[in-house]
């Protein structure tokens, strides 16, 4: 049976497995705000080990309240029947939380899925999401190196940075990343780059496709696309929309003879 109770910051542990990678000050700072003009809204979840207890969500809300100087918080205990309901538990909460990154998100959902062994619908129920986000979230713990710490921090979209993540060329992907952030180019216009680099690399057969090309930092940026037809990089304002039947595009997409 689950209760709360006012307990001892001094008698609280921290989790078996955090759900964060790493702590922001500058949010722990923000949230003990909100906790001395408000109070506590909800309690923390602890588990009983002994005469102390264990933190299964509320890492954060601690830390604010020793921050505020608090002796005491409200939490609610709760007595699992098994080790795997009580870390099922502490999982479902912090996904519903709002404030982990999309990757600690995807941790938290490998450990439901390999450690508990659930299906992508089992998890979706637990978590009250769906399948599809499920899917989203595990796919990014693929991700090369160079692009899970940008969705860590939301420096890159969850979207983004799995289109770059189809480029295997390292040095073009790193170039194609820096020029997306620094431009803030969104999702799609990245997926057609990757896409264009993927056409030029297969038909040439070569290591990698030349860069779209940089614009001075003052003038307005300009977004460089691949044709349909000759798979040049051009200008997305150069270029025009054309609706052609299959046969047709067929007939267009074959190269043109060379000349005599």
């Amino acid at each position: 049976m689950n209760h709360s109770r006012q307990l001892s910051l001094a008698a609280l542990d921290p989790p078996n497995h955090p759900s964060r990678l790493d702590y922001d000050e500058t949010e722990i700072a923000a949230l003990a705000d909100s906790m001395r003009d408000v109070g506590l809204i909800n309690p923390i979840l602890v588990e009983p080990n002994g005469e102390r207890f264990t933190i299964i969500a509320g890492d954060q809300r601690v830390r604010a309240a020793r921050l505020l100087g608090w002796t005491h918080i409200t939490a609610t205990t709760h007595e699992p029947t098994n080790h795997h309901q009580t870390t099922q538990l502490r999982l479902a909460e912090n996904l519903q939380r709002s404030d982990l990154s999309p990757i600690e998100e995807a941790r938290e959902l490998y450990r439901l899925q390999h450690d508990h062994h659930l299906t992508t619908p089992q998890i979706a129920r637990l978590v009250r999401r769906r399948e599809p986000w499920v899917d989203q979230r595990l796919a990014l713990l693929q991700l090369p190196d160079d692009l899970g710490p940008l969705v860590h921090t939301r420096r890159m979209a969850i979207a983004g940075a799995l289109a770059l993540a189809r480029c295997d060329d390292e040095r073009h992907r790193n170039y194609l990343t820096q020029y997306a952030i620094n431009e803030g180019a969104s999702a799609h216009t990245i997926a057609m780059w990757v896409e264009s680099w993927r056409v030029t690399h297969d038909l040439a057969q070569s290591a990698g496709a030349p860069p779209p090309p940089l614009f001075a930092p003052s003038g307005a940026p300009v977004v460089y696309m691949q044709c349909s037809t000759c798979h040049g990089q051009f200008p997305h304002t150069d270029l025009r929309i054309a609706r052609h039947c299959d046969p047709c595009l067929e007939i267009l997409n074959q190269p043109t003879p060379a000349h005599p």
